[in-house]
């Protein structure tokens, strides 16, 4: 492999590292979740009932405090309340840093993943013939390729055995530029999907929050349903951050 080859091998080794990192990410954002969730259950099963004057003070003066202690329905009775108050917010603030997080290094692998292109592009021997800037697609970004591989499907042609060919082959064996920039570009996509699972579970956690709701954000978080976890594997196996 010439020159360019190896500057995505380059860019594709320092995916994993960052891929590594967005795992570890995840995996605390999991903990943390089910902390949560587990905090929230405790405090909705309660019978306990905030004091009438407090009621009655709420009225006469809201406040964002109040309101969200009225809303937990309980009352922080001694030490164990005030504990398990400060391990909620602890964990809530937890899950934030996490959302926060990996949405930088979100922003990390699209910047990576648009210079990987660009080598590519720059060596038009390494491309398919749909790459090709004499073909018409446009490949500035790398949602070119996904219109690529979009257009030739709706003609019927099934490109699912690119990812099969390029994930069943043993490490050993040489990964040729378009299978590195293809296998970037498509991990890429399902993060940006798991993010924006991320933007819509993160800040919609109140103390009133179903408990129903909170499980289904606990198994959607673990789950991963849009990153293909053979692909992760394979990827951060060919290509393991030094």
């Amino acid at each position: 492999m010439d020159g360019t080859g190896r500057s995505l091998k380059d860019s594709a080794t320092e995916m994993c590292a960052i891929l590594q990192k967005w795992q570890e990410q995840k995996a605390r954002g999991a903990d943390a979740l089910l902390r949560i969730t587990g905090h929230l259950k405790s405090i909705q099963s309660s019978t306990s009932e905030p004091p009438h004057i407090v009621k009655e003070v709420a009225k006469q003066a809201p406040s964002l405090r109040l309101d969200a202690y009225l809303k937990s329905g309980w009352l922080i009775d001694g030490g164990q309340g005030w504990e398990q108050a400060q391990s909620l917010q602890d964990q809530y603030l937890r899950l934030q840093h996490v959302h926060a997080a990996s949405g930088s290094l979100l922003s990390r692998l699209q910047a990576l993943v648009e210079q990987a292109q660009q080598q590519w592009e720059a060596a038009p021997e390494f491309q398919p013939t749909w790459g090709r800037p004499d073909s018409g697609m446009d490949t500035s970004t790398h949602t070119g390729m996904h219109s690529a591989i979009s257009s030739e499907n709706t003609q019927g042609e099934d490109h699912s055995t690119a990812v099969v060919d390029v994930t069943s082959t043993n490490r050993s064996e040489e990964c040729s530029g378009s299978d590195i920039l293809f296998m970037m570009v498509s991990l890429l996509d399902g993060l940006e999907k798991e993010l924006q699972i991320m933007d819509r579970v993160c800040p919609s956690i109140q103390l009133d929050t179903p408990v129903d709701e909170l499980d289904i954000y606990c198994t959607v978080w673990q789950l991963q349903p849009y990153l293909d976890e053979d692909l992760l594997a394979d990827f951060l196996n060919r290509f393991p951050s030094r």
